[in-house]
């Protein structure tokens, strides 16, 4: 990592699907330089260098403080009721992806209770 004599190390995660790189400085053991993969459909490839690492220096206070843009305007969430349907009202018809690849559209199950659970891996 330009001057710096490094050693590389590798993390990995998820039977390969996300890795970490890192380059640690041999005369301090601090990172210069992060690679992070995710291996998905399109592997996701984020990198980050640190050029000057610095240990216990004062941080001044005005580098944690933010003034917003002019014209921003403060979002204030929904109550969570917003969002809801009104007892009564019929659901909106979508259709998903199976985890077999075929198409499950809502309304092929009207009149039948449906449990919607979604997660994610990665």
């Amino acid at each position: 990592m330009g001057e710096e004599d490094c050693d590389k190390i590798e993390v990995s995660i998820m039977k390969h699907q996300r890795s970490w790189y890192l380059w640690l400085s041999k005369r301090d053991h601090l990172p210069r330089k992060l690679k992070q993969v995710l291996r998905v459909s399109n592997d996701i490839v984020m990198t980050e260098e640190w050029s000057s690492v610095t240990l216990n220096a004062d941080i001044p206070d005005t580098l944690f403080t933010w003034k917003p843009p002019d014209g921003w305007i403060e979002w204030k969430k929904p109550p969570i009721e917003a969002g809801l349907l009104k007892p009564g009202t019929e659901a909106p018809d979508f259709d998903l992806a199976s985890a077999e690849g075929k198409r499950i559209k809502l309304s092929d199950y009207r009149g039948r209770v449906v449990w919607f659970y979604v997660w994610r891996a990665g």
